[in-house]
């Protein structure tokens, strides 16, 4: 993506301090899993390849995003999604557990039946599963391809550092703490299609709508190098290339360090 869009879309989703004003809910403010939330565009991109995964996975998410994105205001999913990764990822303890609370009463509001008459409610445990599995494994993705690869040690570091911070903020009950478990979660997810009804008119729309003047459309174009295949055909889009590893400017970063010498 152009620097000039990752930078509008900072600009949407708002600033995030470097050094909160207690450890958060995670154990350490240099934690691995802190440091490669740094530059912005492997998060990103990492949420919107999760999004786009749950449309075409998730039945239960499929219909609450158009849920979202036909009430007036007409929100936008991939924004509320990246807000609340980052602000779980950067913000202090007060602060996550009142987002976390209003956020929870939010999703209870988001309910309804499937294709096949099945009720969901977007506060079931399972549904909140598939949907930190499809972002965090997303983002954990785009940041290796962008930044570098971590060891094995250094992943099952990241994996627990997210349960600890993103997953508490969902209040899920059974969080992935290594990265097999987040990576089988994940398998499980997009293993079967389940194509609502609502899927394609909703995908579209949400091609269609900007954020600060960003497309979504480039955003999606950008991300769809890590989906599966049958997520790519499920939605009937292209792959895009895959991205190449390289350095990220003060600009785009939040509180990146290095983590040549962790390894």
């Amino acid at each position: 993506m152009q620097h000039e869009d990752i930078q509008r879309l900072r600009l949407a989703i708002g600033a995030f301090p470097t050094k909160p004003s207690d450890r958060g809910l995670v154990l350490q403010s240099d934690s691995i899993y802190r440091r490669m939330c740094g530059p912005a565009e492997p998060v990103y991109t990492g949420v919107m390849a999760g999004l786009m995964a749950l449309m075409a996975h998730s039945p239960a998410m499929a219909w609450a995003v158009t849920d979202v994105i036909g009430r007036p205001q007409q929100l936008n999913e991939w924004k509320l999604l990246a807000w609340g990764v980052l602000y779980a990822t950067f913000g202090g303890t007060h602060e996550v557990e009142l987002v976390t609370e209003r956020a929870s009463r939010a999703h209870d509001k988001l309910r309804g039946v499937l294709d096949d008459g099945t009720a969901w409610v977007a506060t079931d445990q399972k549904v909140i599963g598939q949907t930190y599995a499809a972002l965090m494994w997303s983002i954990l993705q785009a940041q290796e391809a962008m930044i570098g690869p971590l060891s094995r040690v250094q992943a099952d570091e990241w994996c627990a550092q997210a349960a600890e911070s993103v997953g508490a903020s969902q209040q899920m009950k059974w969080r992935p703490t290594t990265h097999s478990e987040l990576k089988a979660m994940y398998t499980e997810l997009v293993s079967e299609t389940r194509v609502q009804t609502c899927t394609s008119s909703t995908f579209v729309r949400m091609r269609g709508q900007r954020v600060n003047g960003v497309s979504m459309a480039t955003l999606m174009d950008a991300s769809s190098w890590m989906l599966p295949e049958r997520t790519i055909e499920a939605l009937g889009i292209e792959r895009g290339p895959e991205p190449t590893q390289r350095e990220f400017d003060q600009e785009s970063e939040f509180n990146l360090m290095s983590l040549q010498q962790q390894t």
